[in-house]
């Protein structure tokens, strides 16, 4: 189960466009860790699957016993090319961020939106 686990993160991850690095940071756990279970040396804790399968986009059923195709598709999403870093920086910032920030960024982003930005 590790490695399928570690399988699925990983594809995840580069149809992302994200580093281990970015992406334990995503999921709130350490690079070592993250490398770790990706590796299929390690297993996430509950929390730490459902947060994966949440911010990463992908099912758990995926995560638990992995597919071929989706796997495929994550390679093939590869060559998509990814959001800029500092963009991908404040998306994982927003997300992050209580909940009364994230109204206030939208509100922000309307008004821009109304001013023609």
């Amino acid at each position: 189960m590790a490695e399928n686990i570690g399988r699925g993160a990983r594809h995840a991850r580069i149809k992302h466009g994200l580093t281990q690095e970015q992406t334990a940071e995503l999921l709130d756990i350490s690079t070592e860790f993250y490398a770790r279970m990706e590796r299929g040396h390690a297993l996430p804790s509950v929390n730490t699957l459902a947060r994966m399968s949440e911010r990463l986009d992908v099912h758990a059923d995926v995560l638990l016993h992995g597919t071929d195709e989706e796997q495929d598709v994550a390679l093939i999403a590869t060559d998509i090319p990814a959001d800029p870093p500092q963009l991908q920086t404040l998306i994982r910032r927003l997300r992050a961020a209580p909940r009364y920030q994230q109204r206030i960024v939208w509100r922000l982003l309307v008004e821009f939106r109304k001013a023609g930005y």
